[in-house]
């Protein structure tokens, strides 16, 4: 049987260390390793450890306050901390009334609801948040009251301000240390429907509007050697336009005949059918407008 090794005043300070090593004494025996750090001021043991590794012997016999980490850092199980600065974290925010964002909001999701009516959103410079630093600015709520973001010196992506005007959308800026620069957008479009058809709105001001069944006409009003339909049908967009669209009426595939729509306004255009021959069938008018909202 192997007789343990101890190993002891390694040195002639306060704090010499002993260490005693015990092998293993048969096969598939572990060997054991006991640290002894002998603190000869008070005569105590700081540190012993039977068995097992010297790191967890050393567990918890250090404390380290204000230094700095470097390299890579393994973590195994939850991260907790303690006394960290509540500025490091981003700070959300959400407003109704005009607002600022200042530093505390590097990082951040700051939402504004419009529904109740246009809102202003000032920005800091870029100068003073520092290259690097981020907001992620949203419209919340409803309707299409707009969020006009305007930074206090400087230019956002070279314009001087930023409009959010769809619900749900949302713009991320970052600072060069310069100028605000745009690094993504969210919600650059809105998809809806109603009685009186379906729309796309654009955060480019661009709409469109259809509508598959505006409504169903005959041809048997003669109009010099062709025939037209008797009456009209006055489509109601489903959203309104901020001047009279272009108007793109159709009849129903498959059919001789062809649509034309008169005097568009910018919330309703008159449609009505033509045709070759005197029809008394009703063929069904489809029809889309494209155009601006804002």
């Amino acid at each position: 049987m192997a007789e343990g090794v101890t190993i002891e005043d390694l040195d002639t300070t306060p704090f010499p260390s002993k260490f005693h090593s015990v092998p293993a004494m048969m096969d598939g025996a572990v060997a054991r390793l006991t640290v002894d750090q002998i603190n000869k001021l008070t005569e105590s043991t700081d540190v012993s450890h039977d068995g097992g590794t010297v790191a967890d012997a050393l567990d918890g016999k250090f404390d380290k306050s204000g230094g700095t980490v470097e390299g890579s850092v393994n973590v195994a199980g939850a991260l907790q901390k303690s006394g960290v600065n509540a500025a490091l974290a981003p700070v959300p925010a959400s407003f109704s009334a005009a607002f600022s964002v200042t530093a505390a909001h590097n990082g951040a999701l700051v939402s504004g609801d419009a529904t109740s009516g246009a809102l202003a959103c000032s920005l800091l410079s870029a100068v003073t948040a520092g290259a690097g630093y981020s907001v992620t600015i949203k419209k919340s709520g409803t309707g299409y009251n707009a969020v006009t973001i305007t930074p206090a010196a400087g230019t956002i992506d070279g314009a001087a301000t930023f409009v959010l005007r769809l619900p749900g959308q949302s713009v991320k800026l970052v600072s060069d240390g310069t100028n605000w620069l745009i690094a993504d957008r969210v919600g650059e479009e809105v998809y809806g429907s109603n009685a009186n058809g379906s729309f796309i709105r654009r955060a480019n001001g661009v709409q469109e509007c259809w509508n598959s069944a505006a409504g169903t006409l005959d041809t048997q009003t003669a109009t010099g050697n062709i025939f037209r339909s008797g009456s009209n049908i006055i489509w109601i967009f489903p959203m309104a336009f901020n001047v009279a669209p272009t108007v793109n009426p159709a009849c129903e595939a498959g059919t001789s005949r062809w649509a034309a729509n008169d005097s568009p306004t910018t919330t309703q255009a008159i449609l009505r059918q033509f045709a070759s021959a005197t029809s008394a069938t009703v063929v069904n008018t489809t029809a889309r407008a494209i155009g601006t909202w804002f």
